[in-house]
């Protein structure tokens, strides 16, 4: 490596799921959340799909590949809802079958002692492993305790060539719980309690006296008594929202490799109730705010791995494009008065 400015061999447009350098020069990266894995040459060129989500399974995406020694095949995590259900497996690179290994841990790693290293729970754990006929033998053994391991499955570890292992602790500042905070003008903090997983994603209500968030569930909390409670049970929420009338809540969930939207009443009364649209496998959707007439926009995947921006109607019957260039736009937020969308695009190369 003698240094000198990056070189940009694809343009993605989707935050990807982990990457590995295979011996023949090709690139195997992770396709984030509802997406299988693709590979590309390091010298450019188009990408190639290496796997599929299967249609009606709980795999919300293949991820954190790690090409084999032989160049034959690739370990994987099978991502689902949180890393205990998540499984790790191996796709043959002559075949494309893909045969599962593991149930429960994530970001698994082949070292030259002939064992697969993984995460799970805050623990890395070992298991032999033969990498021509890609079968495991043998009980997992813990190696190291107090690894982070991310709500995603990632578990943030390096093993390198002569088996020298590098990690970062649970608990380190990269992987520090997220909190719930409240702030006024003057920049007093006061927190509230949660205790069931890493909060994400607040939005207040029209009224400003409650707060919606993501954790694992839509919850909501009341900001005078600071005490969250569960509204959903669908299964793991991406995106939670207010409707405009401050009484009901949209979040969607993916579900059997789609996403559903639902809509649900914010005191956690009642079932929640899905919208007629899905989408289709592969396609992230993420629902991000309502017009003034009660209009779904949304940001979306296309079949050219970008991000476009679409409008469901009331109906939540179909996803209709509203703006949709080679470039990708999204992270959007539409002014109070509902007449304007600010977003975020990379036409200019870079985000902006």
């Amino acid at each position: 490596m003698l240094g000198g400015p990056p070189t940009t061999i694809a343009t993605i447009g989707l935050p990807i799921g982990g990457a590995s350098w295979g011996p023949d020069d090709t690139i195997v990266y992770g396709g984030g959340a509802l997406n299988g894995l693709s590979s590309i040459s390091a010298r450019g060129g188009a990408p190639k799909p290496l796997t599929t989500l299967v249609p009606g399974g709980d795999v919300l995406g293949h991820n954190f590949p790690n090409v084999l020694p032989n160049g034959k095949a690739v370990l994987f995590t099978m991502s689902g809802a949180t890393p205990a259900t998540s499984r790790i497996a191996a796709v043959s690179l002559e075949t494309g079958r893909v045969t599962e290994l593991i149930t429960g841990g994530g970001q698994a790693r082949y070292v030259r002692s002939g064992h697969i290293v993984y995460g799970v729970d805050g623990t890395l754990r070992a298991v032999r492993f033969d990498q021509d006929r890609l079968t495991v033998s043998g009980d997992p053994v813990p190696v190291v305790e107090g690894v982070l391991v991310k709500d995603s499955g990632a578990a943030l570890f390096a093993v390198a060539n002569n088996n020298s292992l590098v990690y970062i602790e649970a608990g380190a500042g990269a992987g520090a719980q997220r909190e719930l905070v409240w702030v006024d003008r003057r920049g007093r903090e006061t927190h509230i309690a949660f205790a069931n997983g890493s909060p994400a994603w607040p939005r207040l209500s029209p009224d400003g006296t409650r707060a919606a968030f993501v954790a694992g569930d839509a919850w909501v909390v009341d900001l005078s008594r600071g005490t969250p409670s569960r509204i959903s049970d669908v299964g793991p929420v991406t995106f939670v929202f207010w409707h405009p009338d401050g009484k009901r809540l949209l979040f969607a969930a993916a579900n059997n490799g789609k996403m559903q939207m639902y809509l649900q009443s914010a005191d956690g009364t009642g079932k929640a109730e899905p919208l007629p649209f899905t989408s289709n496998v592969g396609v992230a959707v993420s629902p991000e705010g309502w017009t003034a007439d009660g209009r779904i926009v949304a940001s979306y995947t296309t079949s050219q791995a970008e991000f476009d921006i679409g409008v469901v109607s009331a109906s939540g019957d179909a996803l209709e494009p509203f703006l949709s260039t080679p470039s990708s736009e999204d992270s959007l937020t539409i002014s109070p008065d509902g007449r304007w969308i600010a977003y975020e695009s990379n036409r200019t190369g870079q985000d902006e």
